[in-house]
């Protein structure tokens, strides 16, 4: 059974970097089938939540939101499914796989729920707190000189991250509280630009984005706070097993940025026939601004190799290309998600970004002599193979895709 599930571990990573997602899924649940039944005869299994999130990274590459999801579910409940052996996956799947799926597929919903429960918690938890305190004061013995609490007391706040973790055990509380921080300042965004005018535009005049802006800058705070990853070995780069907590936050945060930049040009949207170039030309200033902040950040990622598995469960590629298609930048739109599609072959982000870039370009390729005919004729068969490869990549999944990147469209 070890044998087994060590080979099926290790087919989700080949199968993973051949683009090959759906096979990449199978093996991946015959992994964590062998993992349930091992910790059913009291055995421990090795790096159950490494091999959940690589399981989900697949998943989502090609669609399979409801098999992620249910892996994230498996891993909340790993101390009863798995034994207390593993139980350290408990908070993994807040901050690695939950989180990234909600951003990756905008689950604006469940991000606000999440916030309003922590903060609605947070007030039980104080309360609690000043109410034992005053029992503590009237219950106090008489041979008491002191009414402070015991040094063994907690506060409310340690016991609500005390388990947060990513994949690397340091750091782990406050990667949790940066991933958080991250996504709420990215729904908080999202609904600033919405309020402003909506993606298409439309303009709905002035929008006080001040709590999106306070938001932002929170999450950014955090994600710079944050240890950076230590070297494999002097002047190396990170190890196979590396977390990247800065790294992986700063992205989210840049997001977050990105969209936020994106409120104004909503925003700001002005009604009338004679005033909709100028509204474009906001637009694509705003989204050319917001693909600055972002850069950086997938600069970083795309030179980072491999890892098992992937550090961060959103690649960036895919939401800088987004950016340029939305400033009409169709050359540079294409370049980034060939880039995605080097890194993650077959990808259907990339695929479906990359026929929508090839589709730009063949708009802005005006007819005229034989030579760009020929052209246009190849760029229009390229970008039909294209839309057809990703039609390909997302068939069987039961996530919709209308962008490459939710998180900055939706």
């Amino acid at each position: 059974m070890k044998k087994n599930r060590e080979k099926k571990t290790s087919q989700v990573h080949l199968f993973t970097r051949a683009g090959l997602y759906p096979d990449a899924v199978s093996s991946g649940i015959v992994a964590s089938q062998a993992d349930d039944a091992m910790a059913g005869q009291c055995l421990e299994s090795y790096a159950v939540e490494h091999n959940a999130a690589a399981l989900v990274f697949a998943a989502l590459s090609c669609g399979r939101r409801r098999i992620a999801e249910n892996q994230i579910s498996r891993l909340r409940r790993s101390e009863e499914l798995l034994g207390p052996a593993v139980a350290y996956a408990e908070g993994t799947v807040e901050v690695t796989l939950g989180i990234s799926t909600e951003v990756l597929f905008a689950d604006w919903g469940a991000i606000r729920r999440r916030r309003f429960q922590e903060a609605e918690a947070a007030l039980e938890a104080e309360a609690e707190e000043v109410e034992r305190k005053e029992k503590e004061k009237k219950e106090k013995k008489w041979w008491s000189f002191s009414s402070s609490p015991s040094s063994s007391s907690s506060s409310p706040s340690s016991l609500s991250t005390s388990k947060e973790r990513g994949l690397c055990v340091p750091g782990g509380a406050e990667f949790a509280a940066a991933m958080k921080a991250a996504a709420s300042a990215l729904e908080l965004a999202a609904a600033a630009e919405k309020i402003g005018g909506g993606i298409g535009g439309g303009g709905g005049g002035k929008v006080d984005s001040s709590l999106a802006e306070a938001a932002v800058r929170h999450a950014e705070e955090l994600a710079s706070a944050l240890a950076a990853e230590p070297p494999t070995r002097p002047g190396g780069g990170p190890g196979i097993y590396a977390c990247g907590h800065r790294e992986v936050a700063s992205g989210f945060a840049a997001l977050a940025r990105a969209r936020l930049l994106l409120v104004s040009a909503a925003a700001e949207g002005k009604s009338g026939n004679e005033k909709e170039q100028e509204n474009d030309g906001e637009k694509a200033a705003a989204a050319r601004a917001a693909a600055k902040v972002l850069e950086k950040h997938e600069l970083s990622q795309s030179r980072t190799s491999y890892m098992e598995p992937p550090r961060s469960q959103l690649p960036l590629a895919p939401c800088l290309g987004y950016l340029h298609l939305r400033a009409g930048d169709f050359d540079q739109a294409a370049e980034a998600f060939r880039r995605d599609l080097r890194a993650r072959p077959a990808n259907g982000r990339g695929l479906l970004g990359l026929a929508l870039a090839l589709e730009g370009l063949l708009r802005d390729r005006s007819s005229g002599d034989r030579k760009n005919e020929t052209e246009r004729e190849r760029l229009s068969a390229t970008a039909r193979e294209t839309r057809r490869s990703f039609e390909r990549a997302w068939r069987g999944a039961d996530a919709p895709l209308s962008s490459p990147c939710p998180a900055l469209s939706e």
